[in-house]
């Protein structure tokens, strides 16, 4: 499978202690599978929340060059987690 040009977007608040949690699975996750992790502050994109149709943190966006392939609003366990994005990375 081809993963260059894949990003992982973080997407999380400062305060969010979930989040800070969470931080751990994402970076797991990008490591396993060779992608790059670039991450935002909600807070500050009020915009590209509204437009991606992110209502809670944390969420994860899993992006081919700039296109959006997939928004996940939940951040489950690391398994569960790598085997969704992998299903979108095949598709």
């Amino acid at each position: 499978m081809e993963n260059s040009g894949v990003t992982l977007v973080y997407v999380t608040t400062p305060f969010c202690g979930v989040c800070q949690s969470a931080r751990v699975v994402v970076e797991i996750l990008a490591t396993s599978l060779d992608v790059e992790l670039s991450e935002i502050n909600a807070n500050l994109e009020k915009q590209e929340m509204q437009r991606l149709k992110i209502t809670r943190v944390p969420a994860l966006i899993v992006k081919k060059q700039e296109e959006v392939l997939q928004v996940f609003d939940a951040i489950d366990n690391l398994t569960e987690m790598y085997r969704k994005i992998i299903e979108v990375l095949e598709k």
